[in-house]
């Protein structure tokens, strides 16, 4: 019983999930005001990854993840940079599908200077 009770909630979290993504899919295709707070950049990095991990393990490709542990907050609409990460990795995955050998997609943050870097790399071809 206890192992069906958290199926159940893994299928709801999972479930809220793909609500949330449709929805900002929507709401992204008529864009409203960013809904600006102080957040910590790598809760909306670490969405994007948990999102997309079950197609990224499916395609064999890896994900390595370096965040600043201490890094400052910063004004940003987390659901709007969530989407813009992901856009990022779908776009890095699309690049690795005729890639042979190892498959990485790398996510990083750091801040220097009273900046935030946010890096998201892969181990395919490049651009042309």
């Amino acid at each position: 019983m206890k192992m069906m009770k958290k199926i159940v909630q893994r299928l709801q979290v999972a479930s809220n999930k793909i609500e949330s993504v449709i929805k900002r899919d929507l709401d992204f295709s008529k864009p409203g005001a960013p809904s600006m707070a102080l957040v910590n950049i790598n809760k909306p990095l670490i969405e994007a990854i948990n999102l997309s991990a079950v197609t990224l393990r499916k395609n064999n490709i890896k994900i390595k993840q370096t965040f600043e542990q201490d890094i400052p907050h910063c004004y940003a609409d987390s659901q709007l940079m969530e989407q813009v990460i992901l856009n990022l990795i779908n776009n890095a995955a699309k690049a690795l599908e005729k890639t042979e050998g190892e498959r990485i997609i790398e996510l990083t943050s750091a801040s220097k200077e009273n900046s935030i870097f946010v890096r998201v790399s892969d181990s395919g071809p490049g651009v042309p």
